[in-house]
């Protein structure tokens, strides 16, 4: 009886041992857990304020409904312009804008490549010899909120093309 009471004794202390010893290892789980935690949130708060940042520089993208009254409002032009040049330097982020553009030309049958070059000033310039689909484009532009204008001299494509010239972003306050 007395072995029993032992025995009894012992597999409790057993027992309390090993939950001792998991509880000391979940305390340091969650301090490791929460450490990472703690870095995962600084790297993602690192990434959105990055993310802001570029955004302050980037044209942004026409939105589905812009899209849509783009191709509208350039579908009676279709057949005079064959191919938008879009234009912009290196260091300008309008990658997304020029894919929106590829789909406004896409429906209305334009060809929409991006050229090598740079563009001045603060406003998209849009070079068209004939004026019809540049006009039209500046409108939109404008009507959208992107500042255009419209340059009847200079185009170096001819006339089935246009050319649109995007600067740097004028800052956002």
């Amino acid at each position: 009886m007395v072995f029993l009471a032992q025995a009894s004794v012992f597999y409790s202390l057993k027992q309390s041992q090993s939950l001792g010893d998991t509880r000391q290892k979940f305390d340091v789980a969650d301090v490791e857990g929460g450490k990472q935690i703690s870095s995962l949130k600084k790297q993602v708060a690192n990434a959105q304020e990055r993310d802001a940042e570029e955004t302050k520089h980037e044209w942004p993208p026409l939105t589905d409904q812009q899209i849509s009254e783009w191709t509208k409002a350039l579908a009676p032009s279709r057949g005079t312009t064959e191919v938008m040049h879009v234009i912009w330097a290196q260091d300008v982020e309008a990658k997304k804008l020029f894919r929106s553009l590829q789909k406004v030309g896409k429906a209305v049958g334009i060809s929409v490549q991006n050229w090598g070059g740079s563009a001045d000033g603060n406003k998209i310039e849009v070079r068209d010899l004939h004026g019809g689909v540049g006009k039209a484009l500046v409108e939109l532009f404008n009507k959208s909120g992107y500042p255009a204008v419209l340059q009847t001299q200079g185009a170096e494509w001819g006339t089935k093309s246009v050319e649109v010239y995007i600067p740097a972003r004028p800052m956002q306050p």
